[in-house]
């Protein structure tokens, strides 16, 4: 997921959770072990 720019910390959390429980009802509630993210600059690869 991607949040616009200027985004706060406080909105783009939400915005994870929301997402987060979505894959969990797909994916079932014990298919999902670890779930990461990064707020702002990604690190490079």
């Amino acid at each position: 997921m991607r949040a616009p720019v200027g985004t706060r910390v406080e909105r783009t959390e939400l915005e994870a959770l929301r997402m987060l429980d979505a894959i969990k009802r797909v994916a079932g509630p014990g298919n999902v072990a670890v779930s990461t993210a990064y707020i702002g600059v990604q690190p490079p690869t």
